[in-house]
């Protein structure tokens, strides 16, 4: 193998993040030569999953650097406590938690679970099932009606308001073809649709918004992209079974995606560096039309294409002289929680023949928390989501939850609210439990989507130069951030050609059992 300094490269990839992770995928049989480096001495960038240990020195290194990450702090509850039960109550080595930095959903018809099987790596990953959606209401927990079944069959819903619901849910299975109803209201709040369309009742309205996955307070979630999720939803229901429309990779969720993706670029050629990332990019000379990217171990190497995210990319590549500033960005506030308990009730099977579920969705509409200093009306406070994830997923011991929330963050709406989220859900379970917090990671994120651009620079020579934003803060993994993969790479290996059938479609390489995808 040549040294890295004479090898003239096809494109450098910098962060093991999912977009990169998966570019590298999708670049794994083009021939191309691929160096793939991440700062980090880990795999998933972003996504990354951690144990306890790797943890703490997030916390310490993320406190340090610009990032759209910060305001990271960890707590451990039992230590110090007077709480004979919390004392009791102990964690598990560090080896034996997978905790991720972000525990995105995939629906069912996602299309990255179309071309993992088109790409042969399904075969290297395990999905588990995303069981019931609950909604915390007076006190108590309920389980939401998310498909018509759920609604013809649920007691509590007289029968005026079941027709409202039956219309509705029959009305969005093909909603796209009937734009008369809904254009009208496609940028007005979603409860005014609801109301004024369908007669659905208020207190009904809520559940709706929950599997729409509205991050916002009612009036603030706009018509047409609220129709959009609750389709998704309801079309992702009962495509790999009975019970459950979406899915989530065990052993870390997406990052596990990640470290597969970047394994086969690895079989196919690549070469990879963890601890190394890029110290700077500059323009190489005219006849070569090559870029030179210097390594933060000093080596200069060179590449006709340098992609990454605006953070695993250098403050003093060409076209940048600073770190991208998130200016007016949408912020999130994120808490991830060991619980000593397995929270049995949530991960009960709904559906004959469904699978055991290993996650549960729980939300906390607007109105329903509130903060101490009484300066916020509750219904202006935004949900609170709570994804909590059994001991099945792979990320903590049996006996232990993993409990995911994340609202968005408002001014003088600090991780309090989800920490009394979190209480509010082990009250709501107390007679099914005794779970007790024994570790609590709370940080605040940026969604800098609009952050650095998606596309290419400016310049023929800056144009090779190409990053990818950040992941929103949303609860379900889009589909537009694999538009983005399949876009740049087009770019590398089609230059401007349209042509994307073979993206991702791969043939079993020699020796590959052919054999069923082990979705659950």
């Amino acid at each position: 193998m040549e040294p890295l300094t004479e090898t003239t490269w096809d494109v450098i990839i910098s962060g093991t993040g999912i977009q990169q992770s998966l570019l590298a995928l999708a670049l794994s049989r083009s021939d191309k030569k691929i160096l793939h480096v991440d700062q980090n001495e880990y795999y998933g960038g972003a996504e990354a999953a951690l144990s306890l240990q790797e943890t703490e020195g997030w916390v310490k290194n993320i406190n340090q650097k610009s990032t759209p990450t910060s305001n990271a702090s960890l707590l451990r509850p039992q230590e110090g406590s007077d709480d004979e039960s919390v004392k009791d109550a102990t964690l598990s080595f560090s080896r034996a938690y997978n905790l991720s930095l972000n525990p995105s959903l995939i629906y069912s018809q996602s299309s990255l679970l179309r071309y993992l099987v088109s790409s042969k790596v399904y075969r290297q990953l395990e999905f588990q099932a995303v069981g019931s959606w609950w909604l915390y209401q007076n006190g108590e927990l309920r389980k939401v009606a998310s498909s018509r079944e759920d609604v013809f069959a649920d007691k509590s819903i007289d029968l005026k308001s079941k027709r409202s619901l039956m219309r509705f849910l029959k009305f969005v299975a093909d909603y796209e073809n009937q734009e008369e109803i809904w254009k009208p209201y496609a940028a007005l709040p979603y409860p005014e649709f609801l109301t004024s369309t369908f007669k659905i009742p208020l207190e009904l309205q809520e559940p709706l918004l929950a599997i729409a996955l509205a991050r916002d307070t009612p009036k603030r979630i706009e018509t047409s992209a609220a129709l959009e999720r609750t389709a998704t939803h309801l079309r992702s229901i009962g495509v790999f079974g009975p019970g459950f429309g979406a899915v989530f990779p065990k052993w870390g969720g997406i990052s596990e995606i990640a470290q597969v993706a970047c394994r086969a670029c690895a079989v196919g050629g690549g070469v990879y560096m963890l601890g190394q990332g890029i110290e700077s990019i500059s323009e190489g000379a005219e006849e070569d039309s090559l870029l030179r990217v210097q390594l933060q171990n000093g080596d200069t190497v060179s590449s006709r294409w340098v992609v990454g995210q605006p953070y695993d990319l250098p403050a003093s590549s060409p076209s940048r002289d600073s770190k991208p500033t998130p200016i007016g960005q949408i912020s999130s506030n994120r808490s991830t929680s060991i619980v000593s308990s397995d929270l049995p009730l949530l991960f009960s099977v709904s559906v004959d023949g469904a699978p055991p579920p290993a996650a549960a969705v729980i939300v906390f509409p607007s109105g329903s928390l509130s903060i101490a200093s009484g300066e916020s009306d509750p219904a202006d406070l935004p949900p609170v989501y709570i994804v909590v994830h059994s001991a099945d997923s792979g990320e903590c011991p049996k006996g232990q939850c993993v409990l995911y929330a994340s609202s968005l963050a408002r001014p003088g709406v600090d991780s309090s609210l989800l920490d009394q989220a979190v209480q509010r859900l082990l009250g709501a379970l107390e007679s099914d439990s005794t779970g007790k917090v024994l570790f609590t990671l709370n940080y605040t994120e940026t969604d800098t989507a609009g952050v650095g651009g998606h596309g290419a620079r400016e310049g023929e020579e800056l144009a090779r130069i190409l990053e990818f934003p950040q992941l929103s803060g949303e609860l379900a993994l889009e589909d537009e951030m694999l538009e983005r993969v399949k876009v740049f790479w087009q770019k590398i290996t089609h230059g401007d050609s349209s042509s994307t059938d073979d993206f991702m479609v791969f043939e079993d390489r020699e020796g590959a059992q052919d054999e069923e995808a082990d979705v659950l």
